[in-house]
């Protein structure tokens, strides 16, 4: 049966790489240009030199309280007919999630330098797809059902120490260095039946389930630089290393079973189960990304506007599965104090993806364009003369997000244009263009002691 061969490659895991869509730290989530400007702890993670500017310890917490993302992928599911015709399904996954983005602590040491150490959750993304196509009319000819179902989810996580030090008043400087560890599973199953009248469409079928998981440990590190090179024009730069595959566990599991009767009313049947271990990746498997920021700090702490750009190389390393072209996004934003106790962001982004190609379903490689809009409510109280600190400051963030994304994604094709319901194949394909929605809203809380 030659929908055999095919099956027991499908699916492949599923690619998502656009992190700029979980922002990490309240001021990234309203504004999201901070690399020149940012001074709260999601710093250690963009660019560790902002971590230079506090004389105070902090602790916050950031978590992105609601995301919805909408997906719908046109014309994704299609069985082939003969004559040209063809029947197709949209699939569409609407999914809420809720994530701890965040969690970091850092103290001042004296002397212009800051040290710390936190959890960042950079990518956080799950999907579920389902599809069912069928015509049982014919009391001679071709009777078919068929259904697609795939889901899986993926996570990352950072953890590490940063430092940032204020090595001269208008210059800082920063390091941070995280290990990393990330989960990616994927599920994938097909089911097509066909036989010459209703009654007997179960005599010809083909069944394959899919069980995909990577589990990856590595490791990066992030340079900054803060520079206010004229009064009041602060330049940010920061290098984003490699991420560096240290150890890997790769595992697929499949299960095909399949029967068909040919012209002889002779049954063949199929049953297949196979385990395999998979190729684990060493070294790179990012390439490195750099940051640049410029942004104009108003006066008297009014806030600031800032404007970057990021940029990485294409890396095309076939041992390790990775084929990405060369990528640049860029931001503006502004964080305004509306009040004394009170200051407002707003940011416009894009989150193009890096990748070349698609291979498979579920595979999609989409590009964002969104804005960013919050408030931010700082309160001081005043401490007892004994402590060591006057006071300490509260802060509670509040943003939300929306990006529009469109691309291109893999879809599935059962080819039943032979009019015979013996033959069952499948293939992949892909369409374009397609259309994602994601929303989502960000709370951060965190202490100045």
């Amino acid at each position: 049966m030659a929908v055999v061969a095919a099956a027991l490659a499908w699916p492949c895991s599923a690619r998502a790489s656009n992190p700029g869509l979980t922002p990490l730290g309240g001021e990234a989530a309203m504004s999201g240009a901070v690399t020149a400007m940012g001074r709260d702890t999601g710093m250690a993670f963009y660019n560790p030199a902002g971590l230079g500017a506090n004389r105070r310890g902090q602790f916050n917490m950031s978590s992105t309280m609601a995301v919805l993302r909408y997906r719908t992928i046109p014309d994704a599911f299609r069985v082939e007919l003969p004559g040209g015709k063809s029947e197709s399904a949209t699939l569409t996954s609407l999914q809420p999630l809720i994530l701890s983005t965040s969690t970091v602590y850092t103290k001042y040491l004296g002397h212009g330098v800051t040290i710390g150490g936190g959890h960042f959750a950079s990518n956080y993304d799950f999907y579920d797809y389902t599809g069912h196509l069928s015509d049982t009319t014919s009391r001679a000819g071709l009777n078919y059902a068929a259904r697609v179902q795939v889901d899986g989810w993926s996570t990352r996580h950072h953890f590490g120490p940063t430092v940032g030090w204020q090595v001269l008043p208008n210059l800082r400087l920063g390091m941070s260095v995280f290990a990393t560890y990330e989960w990616r599973r994927d599920e994938g199953r097909i089911w097509l039946r066909a036989g010459p009248d209703p009654e007997r469409i179960d005599q010809n079928f083909v069944a394959g389930d899919i069980d995909l998981k990577r589990s990856t440990y590595a490791a990066e590190a992030v340079f900054g630089l803060q520079w206010e090179f004229l009064a009041n024009l602060h330049l940010g730069f920061s290098v984003h290393t490699p991420r560096l595959a240290v150890y890997e566990r790769a595992r697929k599991h499949s299960l095909i079973t399949g029967a068909v009767v040919d012209e002889n009313d002779v049954r063949a049947s199929l049953f297949k189960f196979d385990t395999d271990p998979g190729a684990a990746r060493r070294g790179r498997i990012t390439p490195v990304q750099l940051v640049l920021g410029l942004a104009y700090e108003f006066r008297r702490d009014r806030g600031w506007i800032s404007v970057e750009g990021d940029y990485s190389p294409r890396l095309f390393l076939p041992r390790n599965e990775v084929n990405l072209r060369h990528n640049f996004n860029a931001r503006i934003g502004a964080r305004v104090r509306a009040s004394q106790h009170l200051f407002v962001g707003l940011g416009l982004f894009t989150d193009r993806t890096p990748e070349r190609a698609i291979n498979d379903f579920p595979q999609f490689n989409i590009d964002y364009y969104g804005g960013s809009g919050g408030v931010e409510l700082k309160r001081a109280y005043k401490l007892g003369q004994n402590e060591r600190a006057r006071e300490i400051i509260f802060s509670t963030s509040i943003a939300v997000r929306y990006a529009w994304g469109t691309g291109s994604s893999g879809a599935v094709r059962f080819d039943l244009t032979s009019g015979d319901p013996s033959k069952l194949s499948y293939k992949t394909g892909e369409v374009r263009p397609v259309h994602f929605h994601v929303w989502s809203g960000n709370l951060a809380a965190g202490m100045y002691f």
